[in-house]
């Protein structure tokens, strides 16, 4: 039986709160910003949460009926200036499946991954709470577990009891080693007042971070294989936010370098568990090889190669591994029981046909979120080797607005966003056509500024901005997204 006293989830996503906090942002203007932020991403349902902030803390309550949307409601406003953390109570009222029949759901969906399955996680569930017990071989595997299990419908909360052991037994020097040339290499934490020790394989770190994404990257770049937990309740967010901290790294630009930071990347990835990928660099063009187990770990690998340090080019080249033991009706059973127990997805009527590993999806959703989401859920499927997407949007043309307003929002998503150095950036708009130009740090960056562009209201949007002065020939620029484009690759 699982306490009961764990039913109730709060999650905090702030570790530490200097005194005499001051920031440029009043708390109206941060609830303002959060609710908007929260209204325009399609994955949350908005009009059931509320918001309230305090000294820079958001607090939201409300409910949404599955887990992911609760996590990503947190992490929407993440990404907002100003926010220092925010207290999670949104409750999760998922459509009812029974105990069993989710349990079973989760057993099977870690018996067939190829490192899941080989590790001894024990499942229990009551009334939705999800407890989880074992051991993992790192933080990733750790990591990805949890990811499973939140995507299954009739998830309400996780009670997360896994360990990590790792398989090599690493020394405190060594780990501590590895987190400092991780953290070298990012254009984020290079430059942060961190303080790493390690003791008995616990990494502890301490000091000032500017936001609470940078608080949050420092925790993932920590989790190092060998690191047995990763303690960051002495990191503080200072009191004033600083977008410029995008600015104080340049990038890398030695092929070795470049290399060492895909690699790495590649190793904490969880979509990418396992995977055996060859990465070659010759004058920063990256070019990939070998052997990934599903369509999602293909694509995985090309987006991460490409936000890299130093990257400028990505060749994909990778093949995805053939399931000769799978008929194409076995795989279409996989593919309509993934989708009936997705939780974004369960209430719709996707029709799934397959052909010769290729499967082909048809059917009605809300939004183009969903229709991603049914692409994402399927390609993590192994031995699927090509997805066609045939399935509509029911409201998919651009609703008109006027050039003011999208000016007006446009220019408020750049002051908001955390990825974003708005002084470096210029835009205009001309009947529904943002044109944005000026100099982005990296690609996290020039995807933040096009999707402020879309979520602003555009209908369509040229790109034509410099990486620091390189012209970003891997993230098409200058180059034009139509509406419908974007959103049929987002």
């Amino acid at each position: 039986m699982i306490p009961l006293l764990h039913k109730t989830s709060i999650c905090l996503c702030i570790i530490g709160v200097m005194a005499g906090w001051s920031t440029p942002f009043t708390d109206q203007e941060i609830k303002r910003a959060a609710e908007t932020f929260l209204e325009q991403d399609q994955a949350v349902s908005s009009h059931l949460i509320d918001v309230r902030v305090q000294a820079g803390i958001v607090t939201l309550q409300g409910k949404v009926d599955n887990l992911l949307s609760r996590d990503r409601a947190a992490d929407v406003l993440l990404n907002i200036a100003g926010v220092r953390g925010v207290i999670n109570r949104i409750k999760v009222h998922p459509v009812e499946r029974s105990d069993l029949a989710v349990r079973d759901k989760i057993l099977q969906e870690f018996a067939g991954h190829r490192v899941l399955g080989q590790r001894d996680l024990h499942v229990e569930v009551e009334k939705g709470l999800v407890a989880l017990r074992g051991a993992a071989g790192s933080q990733t595997e750790k990591k990805l577990a949890l990811y499973l299990v939140k995507g299954t419908a009739g998830v309400i909360d996780i009670i997360d009891k896994i360990v990590v052991n790792p398989p090599e037994r690493k020394s405190d020097g060594r780990i501590k080693r590895e987190i400092d040339a991780r953290f070298d290499i990012g254009p984020v934490l290079a430059d942060s007042d961190i303080s790493i020790s390690v003791h008995n394989g616990e990494v502890h770190l301490s000091g000032l971070v500017d936001n609470v994404q940078t608080l949050n990257a420092a925790i993932r770049t920590a989790g190092v294989q060998g690191a047995t937990l990763v303690d960051a309740g002495d990191l503080t967010v200072t009191s004033q936010p600083r977008k410029s901290i995008l600015r104080n790294q340049p990038p890398a630009r030695g092929d070795s370098t470049i290399k060492q930071n895909i690699e790495d990347a590649f190793f904490y990835d969880p979509r990418l568990l396992p995977s055996d990928i060859s990465v070659e660099v010759s004058e920063g063009d990256v070019t990939l090889k070998g052997l990934v187990i599903s369509l999602q770990a293909r694509k995985a690998a090309a987006q991460t190669a490409r936000h890299a340090t130093g990257a400028d080019s990505v060749v994909n080249n990778l093949r995805i591994r053939r399931q000769l033991t799978l008929t194409d009706f076995e795989l279409e059973q996989k593919v309509i029981e993934a989708l009936k127990w997705d939780p974004y997805l369960e209430r719709f009527e996707i029709t799934v046909w397959l052909e010769n590993a290729k499967a082909y999806l048809y059917g009605h959703v809300d939004n183009h979120f969903e229709k991603e989401r049914a692409w994402a859920v399927v390609s993590r499927i192994a031995g699927i080797t090509d997805i066609e997407n045939r399935i509509t949007v029911r409201e998919s043309e651009w609703s008109s607005e006027s050039d003011y307003a999208i000016e007006s929002g446009l220019r408020e998503r750049l002051r908001w966003n955390t990825h974003i150095n708005e002084r470096t950036i210029t835009f205009r708009v001309e009947d529904g056509i943002v044109t944005l130009k000026g100099e982005v740090a990296t690609g996290q960056e020039y995807q933040a500024a096009l999707t402020s562009a879309f979520n602003a209201g555009a209908k369509g949007v040229q790109m034509d901005v410099d990486l620091e002065g390189e012209e970003l020939f891997f993230l098409h620029s200058p180059y034009f997204y139509s509406y419908e484009e974007f959103y049929s690759i987002h």
